[in-house]
């Protein structure tokens, strides 16, 4: 089970990497993390290896802690609505999991306590760099030679009801990149 969680998280990570760069990845970004977000939601149980009651109920709700972050990581790079929304309540869940587990830790010494503090400070950590981070921010970075439509993806943005804005965001994205096709068309 950590084989397949630490492959479909290093696949998506790669992925979420190269579309930065504006390599057509993004159905394998969704692809992995929601798999990845399956695995954590159906298996939480079985991942952590759980002795006991308690660490089995603590296993679920690890589980689904998780499964809620990478699902709101993923809406969040996406640009889809509701990332933060999703992010909110499994940060939330992910320090309350952390200080639990933190606490059995120092009194028992299990390795069970230690695997799961591991994972919520490492989705924690990526969780608080999405949650404060400006959508602005990957367009710029993803989009930054295109300027056009940068501006007119904010323009849209500053009024989300106006659907003539997102037209023609729709339609600078469009003309760029088949202006960028018949270029590349060309020189072959």
């Amino acid at each position: 089970m950590k084989k397949a969680e630490l492959i479909l998280a290093s696949v998506a990570l790669v992925a979420m990497i190269l579309s930065l760069f504006d390599i057509p990845v993004n159905i394998v970004v969704v692809t992995f993390l929601a798999l990845l977000s399956l695995v954590y939601f159906f298996t939480g149980f079985l991942l952590f290896r759980p002795k006991g009651t308690w660490q089995v109920v603590g296993s679920i709700v690890a589980g689904i802690t998780f499964s809620i972050l990478v699902i709101g990581i993923l809406f969040k790079f996406m640009f889809w609505p509701g990332g933060s929304a999703m992010l909110f309540p499994g940060i939330v869940l992910a320090l309350l999991v952390a200080i639990i587990c933190v606490v059995k830790y120092f009194a028992t010494k299990q390795a069970f306590y230690k695997n799961i503090v591991l994972r919520c400070g490492i989705y924690v950590i990526i969780t608080m760099f999405f949650l404060f981070m400006q959508d602005s921010w990957i367009l710029q970075f993803k989009y930054r030679e295109y300027p056009e439509y940068i501006e007119a993806l904010k323009k849209a943005e500053a009024n989300p009801d106006d659907e003539q804005g997102w037209r023609d965001a729709q339609a600078i994205k469009d003309s760029l990149f088949y202006e960028e096709y018949k270029r590349e068309q060309s020189a072959l």
